[in-house]
Formats: C-alpha cells, structure tokens, sequence
C-alpha cells in the first residue's frame, strides 16, 4: 500500500515583540548618581536625556553628596614647584604612598606663576600674584582635574600702597571655598600694610565671587597696634576652609596668636582663640598650623624642635570643644628628620595618623602604634632653592566631582 505524504507543517508565528522597557528618569539618575566622575564623563555621551541630567545642577550636588559620604579615604592633591618656569601638580592616596605599592601619581604640568590656594568639592584654585612695596596685582583662575575643565582668568585685583605704609609681602593670607549661603565659591586674598613706623599693621580684604566674576573689598580685620613679630614664615599664608568658613591665624607676638575665622555667606569675620599648650622651648619662634579633620578646625603646634601637638575644635567657635587629638615626639624616631618646623609646609589629618610635610620630605605618624614612615618626595638637586620649595608645596584633600570651575 502507497504511504501518503504528510505536508510540512508550517512554522509556529514568532511571538509579538516584548513592549521595550522604560527606566524611569529618576532611577536613571540614582544609578548615574552612585557612579565614578570619570565614568559620568563617558556617559554623556550615551544621549541627550542622559547628558542633561549629568549636566544638572542638582544632579551634579547629589554626586557630590554621595561620593564625599561614601568616600573614607581622601585622595591628595599636591603642588610642587620646579626650578625653571614650570610646577606639577600630582593626584594621588596618601596610604598608598607609604604602602609596598609602586604608586604613580597622576600629574599635570602648570605655569610656574600661579600657585594652588586651596581645594574645595573637587575646584582646585590658582593665585598668581605680583607684589612690591608700592603696589600688588593678582589673578585667580579655577581648575576641575576630574573633568579636564578650566576657568578663564579673573579680573585682575590691583592695590596701591597708602602713602603712609607699605605692603608687608609675609603677612599675605589667601583662601578658597564654598559660599553655602549664596551657592557660589568664593577666594579670599588678604593683604596687610604696615606704617613707615612699623607701629601699626593695617589689613585689606577682598573676595572675588566666582559666579559675579568680580572683586568687591570688605570690611578689613581690626588693625595689630602691637609692632607685628618677626616670625618664620613663609611668603603667603593658606587658608584652610571648614565649614563655610576661611581660617587663618593672626600672629600678636611669638607668644600670643589668634584664629580669624571669615563666614563666606555673611561676609563677617570672628576671632577665636587657639587652646592652651604647654609651655615652648627656647628659641622656637613658629606660629600654629591649621588643618582640618572631618569638617571640623585642627590647629598644630609646635612644643619643640622634636614634638608636635595637635588640638580638634569639635564646634566651630566653641573654645571650651578644643580637644587635643595627637601629641608627637619625633626624638629617637627619625634621624634624617632634623628641625621639621622650620621647614613644615603643612599637615594632613586621618583618623589615627597625621601626615608632617616638609620641602623635600613627608612622614606618616600612626598614634596606634607609635610609628613612622619616612617618604622622600624631592631630590635636594632638582630644588633651585629652598624657599621656592618651601612656598611651592601643599597638599590638600580632593575629592573628584562635576563640579564646573567656568
């Protein structure tokens, strides 16, 4: 018997296409949110909505927020200056400097002329300053590292001598921050005139409003009657910023110093004063230090040429919150360590540990443990001479961010 042939069954119909799923804007933006800078700058690229809400205002505080929060270990930011015409600044983890690791810092050349006042919510900013007895000129520029963006050169801040004085180039102060009140950022420069008599040391405020593009004086800090000491210090004075504030210390004589602290909102200044140390030796002629730990005031002092101790202010203006945090003895320690104040650029605090730097060095004290490290950062040959080194070297907390300098 002949078999039939069965016919081919046709094949089954393909399902309908799934409807495409729509994440939602504000889901998008908490995951952008919780990313790297670096991975947000690619992105802007990915479309139009995606480049609209990295390029928000609002979205770019909320990075902010969340990479300062889950941030425990701040990278550095350092600028050092080289002998002929040009600095470098370098980007790198402090902890890993120290560690077995063969850390290589990110490092970008600048024009020797300017030099880093202070880092703020990922701004890095830029002084160049010419200064004379009979006149002072400077511009200020403003640099984000994390998204290769610079501002355009201030309006130049120019300043002639009163007849009866003259510029005091040592007593320069400059600083750098976030106004929280107008949602600006906000330099700081600080000049000081002394009388031909030397009597009398007068002060000249001014603040240039990165959003205003504009230098405006404000009302100067209360004159020193007192004949201002000759202390060791080096040509210009950072400002470190807490809080909505740029502090200082105001020197009275070798004994006697105050901090000035000026609210970037209101514009208004407060003197605190400095806890009580014990008593200095001999000879040591060096004004306190400031720093900053966890949003709050730190102030370095100097017992000797072998011991430091350093105090917290746990309230901003509250004296009675002074609380000392380290006290460290350099002496059997640290042989190639020889007079580190008189070559002390700055300090960087941590939890535990506080890093010293010199011109040519920097150590790592860990309180647990009663231990140093020893980093050498320069090689003596490569400094042309050690006040440029002494004036060129900062190092600062950094955070990257999106935030725009322009």
């Amino acid at each position: 018997m002949k078999s039939l042939r069965v016919a081919d069954a046709e094949p089954p119909l393909p399902p309908p296409p799934s409807p495409p799923i729509l994440i939602p804007d504000e889901l998008i933006k908490e995951i952008l949110s919780l990313l790297p800078v670096k991975s947000l700058v690619r992105f802007n690229c990915v479309s139009k909505s995606w480049k609209l809400i990295i390029s928000d205002p609002h979205f770019v505080k909320l990075h902010l927020h969340r990479s300062s929060a889950k941030i425990t270990d701040f990278e550095h930011i350092q600028l050092q200056s080289l002998p002929i015409y040009q600095s470098q600044v370098s980007i790198y983890s402090i902890p890993l400097l120290f560690s077995s690791q063969n850390q290589k810092p990110h490092l970008y050349p600048i024009d020797n002329h300017y030099k880093l006042m202070g880092v703020c919510n990922g701004l890095v900013s830029f002084i160049k300053l010419e200064l004379c007895s009979k006149e002072c000129t400077c511009w200020v520029r403003l640099w984000n590292p994390a998204i290769r963006l610079w501002s355009q050169v201030s309006p130049p801040l120019s300043l002639r001598r009163q007849q009866n004085g003259y510029f005091d180039s040592s007593f320069c102060t400059f600083g750098f921050g976030y106004d929280r009140l107008n949602d600006t950022y906000k330099v700081v420069a600080v000049f000081y005139y002394r009388t031909h008599s030397e009597e009398l040391m007068q002060s000249v405020i001014n603040v240039y409003d990165m959003r205003g593009s504009c230098w405006r004086t404000i009302q100067s800090f209360p004159d020193l009657s007192d004949k201002p000491p000759k202390l060791c210090l080096s040509s210009e004075q950072i400002g470190v910023y807490v809080s909505g504030t740029v502090n200082s210390v105001r020197i009275v004589n070798t004994n006697l110093f105050f901090i000035v602290s000026l609210d970037l909102g209101t514009e208004e200044h407060t003197q605190m004063s400095v806890p009580c140390f014990p008593q200095r030796a001999e000879g040591i002629n060096f004004p306190p230090a400031l720093g900053v730990l966890k949003d709050s005031l730190c102030v370095l002092h100097n017992i000797s040429e072998t011991r430091f101790v350093i105090w917290q202010m746990k309230e901003i203006g509250a004296h009675d919150s002074w609380t000392q945090l380290f006290d460290i003895v350099f002496e059997g320690h640290l042989v190639r360590w020889r007079t580190p104040m008189e070559h002390l650029t700055g300090f960087v605090l941590f939890e535990d540990e506080v890093l010293l730097m010199s011109y040519l060095e920097q150590v790592l004290y860990n309180k647990r443990d009663n231990t140093f490290k020893l980093n050498s950062i320069a090689n003596r040959s490569s400094i042309a001479n050690r006040s440029d080194a002494i004036n060129g070297l900062h190092v600062h907390n950094y955070i990257e961010s999106l935030v725009s300098p322009c």
